[in-house]
């Protein structure tokens, strides 16, 4: 499991996990806060917000610090699960309460970009704002057997 205090006090740690600086988290808190308890009191319940078994997420930073971990990196459920020592069904749980949160917080919808982009005008299609695209590649020489049929 994470050390958040430590990683909340490296900023370049904190960029490199989260994608955020301090400062864009600590002000993300308050806003992700409210609506987790919202969505906590609209539920229909037995017991009253706070009451059962205490998770490994503990409180509001923690939350936050997941989803945006994972919007991040985007690992797999079970790398996750074994990162914060949970089972990968409670991942898969988080992330969808989570996200749908932090939707709400940021105003906008978190999507992936499609996987495989066949040509330049399918690129621009979907990124029509970019003018120039750079293709970082290497040529490098590949020796083929002189023989046709051992290829």
């Amino acid at each position: 499991m994470f050390n958040l205090e430590k990683i909340r006090k490296d900023p370049r740690q904190m960029k490199a996990i989260t994608g955020m600086t301090i400062e864009e988290f600590e002000q993300l808190v308050p806003h992700f806060e409210q609506i987790l308890y919202e969505n906590a009191a609209n539920k229909k319940r037995e017991r009253a917000v706070g009451a059962g078994r205490i998770g490994k997420l503990t409180n509001v930073h923690a939350k936050l610090f997941f989803i945006l971990f994972y919007v991040k990196t985007y690992p797999t459920y079970d790398l996750a699960a074994a990162i914060f020592d949970i089972h990968r069904s409670r991942i898969c749980r988080w992330v969808k309460s989570f996200s749908s949160i932090l939707e709400k917080v940021l105003g906008r919808t978190l999507s992936l970009p499609k996987r495989q982009i066949r040509s330049i005008e399918e690129l621009f299609e979907y990124f029509p704002e970019p003018k120039d695209v750079f293709i970082d590649g290497v040529e490098r020489p590949t020796q083929r057997p002189k023989n046709p049929k051992k290829q």
